[in-house]
C-alpha cells in the first residue's frame, strides 16, 4: 500500500467501524488500510464514507478500492484508500501510522 505499509501483528490490530460494521485494521499506510471482515455487506460502496477508529479516536473519511474473500471466505478483505479532505485530520492520521508501523 504504499509508505508505512506493514503487516499489523494480532495485538497491535486495531477495531475500527465503517458503515456500522466491526472490522479489524490488517493492514495501513499512509495511503489507505486494509479492513478484515466477518462478511461483505450486501453492496459495497465506493463512495467516500467515515472510517472511525475508536481504540485511539481517529476518524478518517475514505473509499472501498477492492474487496475479495479471505480464508476460504469466512471473512472479507476491504481495501480502503484515504479521502480526507482535512490538513489536520491527515496529519493526525500519518502520526497513527508512524506509531502503528
Amino acid at each position: 500500500m504504499g509508505r508505512g505499509a506493514r503487516d499489523l501483528p494480532t495485538p497491535a490490530s486495531g477495531q475500527t467501524r465503517r458503515s456500522h460494521t466491526a472490522a479489524t485494521v490488517v493492514d495501513l499506510s499512509y495511503g489507505g488500510l486494509r479492513l478484515r471482515l466477518r462478511q461483505p455487506p450486501a453492496e459495497p460502496s465506493h463512495d467516500v464514507q467515515p472510517v472511525a477508529l475508536p481504540a485511539v479516536e481517529l476518524a478518517v473519511h475514505a473509499r472501498t478500492v477492492w474487496t475479495g474473500p479471505a480464508d476460504r471466505a469466512r471473512s472479507w478483505w476491504y481495501g480502503l484508500e484515504l479521502d480526507e479532505p482535512d490538513p489536520e485530520t491527515n496529519r493526525a492520521w500519518r502520526a497513527f501510522v508512524d506509531v502503528a508501523s
